[in-house]
């Protein structure tokens, strides 16, 4: 080729820009998913498409602000939530090849029910795991707990939600009736399903609560797909303890809400339920002590009645024994007096006493006396040892 017949860039670009509006005229319905979204009063996405989880093709497409409002709010009306990165789109576009800002897609329309069949097809499929994996219904099977003494509460940063919940729980904490542990999230985005599970796993590690409760109160719906993530669910099946949801929306569940032990429209109803279990159990502790006290007082009142009749035994056990031994104590006493030295005497029996009146036990002792007293029963005689007596001589 000439070199000398070499075009600008731009005339080229202009000429290929023609060529491909003659070969694509007008608007087409495209299929592809948002990787990227940027809001600048016009909406400018990064659309692309999957296949075995690589990427096979990108492109770039705008939402122009003459056509945003009502794009929007019909997708909006028909999905609960705005655009959002990682949805499955169907839309009506223009095919465009500008000399500056090269290939792109000018959005006309959108197919909301395509989006929404699309996270149906996912939900059935994540529903299809779960149950190969044996691991559906697995939290509701967990009996709930009678006494409610810790829950693990799990909520987005300074939700006006978490500040109703906390108005219940609070006066059951003041009481000393259930603990509250707070855990943060995020829940919308692509990070929110992993900050779920990240908190999950906080409120789950070291000493176990007795329930876990997930709430996130207002909020668009269709931010509720990123709870409805595999390995959440995962996580929220394969729990220890009890799991309970108070997403905030009546209308739309979660693969949260169907995995978990029980779902609320509202934190405000989650909370209300856990105050009812708090407070019956509080009644029935309080039933069974005060059943527990009139039984105790019956008996007390019995022991009391046994002590009574046994302490009359004792009372009367111990007069016949201090008779037993008065009785035998006089006796003694008598025994005692008839072993004296007068009643000895009176019998034909003689003392021998020294002159300081004590007794002479032996004739040594006698012998060893110059003279010593014989008392008998009718008089006393004043006797002396003979010189040079043998033993037993007096």
């Amino acid at each position: 080729m000439d070199p000398s017949s070499a075009i600008p860039l731009r005339e080229l670009l202009k000429a290929v820009g023609s060529s491909l509006r003659q070969a694509v005229p007008g608007a087409l319905w495209i299929q592809a998913e948002i990787s990227a979204l940027r809001d600048h009063r016009h909406l400018y996405l990064e659309l692309s498409q999957l296949e075995g989880g690589k990427e096979v093709a990108r492109c770039r497409a705008n939402l122009w602000a003459a056509d945003r409002s009502r794009v929007e709010g019909k997708f909006w009306a028909a999905t609960g939530g705005p655009l959002q990165e990682g949805q499955q789109l169907q839309l009506l576009a223009e095919v465009n090849l500008h000399p500056l800002f090269g290939f792109s897609l000018t959005i006309r329309d959108l197919a909301p029910g395509y989006t929404v069949g699309e996270r149906l097809l996912q939900l059935a499929e994540l529903r299809r795991e779960l149950r190969e994996e044996g691991l559906w219904g697995r939290n509701q099977a967990l009996p709930f707990p009678e006494d409610l003494r810790s829950v693990a509460v799990i909520s987005p940063e300074g939700a006006a939600s978490l500040g109703d919940f906390r108005n219940t729980a609070a006066p059951l904490e003041a009481l000393g009736l259930c603990r509250f542990h707070y855990h943060r999230a995020t829940f919308q985005g692509r990070e929110a399903a992993a900050s779920v599970l990240a908190a999950l796993e906080g409120a789950l590690t070291g000493k176990l609560p007795d329930a876990v409760v997930i709430i996130r109160g207002g909020g668009a719906s269709g931010d509720l797909a990123w709870l409805s993530q595999i390995d959440l669910a995962r996580a929220v099946c394969r729990s220890p303890v009890p799991v309970l949801t108070g997403i905030g929306h009546a209308r739309d569940d979660t693969l949260l809400d169907e995995v978990a032990h029980q779902r609320f429209d509202t934190p405000s109803k989650a909370a209300a339920f856990l105050r009812q279990r708090v407070l019956a159990s509080a009644q029935r502790v309080e039933r069974a002590w005060q059943q527990v006290s009139y039984l105790a007082g019956g008996v007390l009142a019995g022991w009391e009645g046994s002590c009574a009749t046994l302490r009359g035994r004792v009372y009367r056990s111990a007069e016949r024994n201090l008779e037993r031994w008065e009785q035998s104590t006089s006796a003694l006493g008598q025994r005692l007096v008839g072993l004296g030295p007068e009643p000895t005497l009176r019998r034909g029996y003689a003392l021998a006493v020294r002159r300081d009146g004590q007794v002479l036990r032996s004739a040594a002792a006698a012998r060893s006396e110059p003279s010593f007293e014989l008392r008998f029963a009718d008089g006393r005689l004043r006797v002396a040892p003979l010189p040079g007596a043998e033993p037993g001589e007096t």
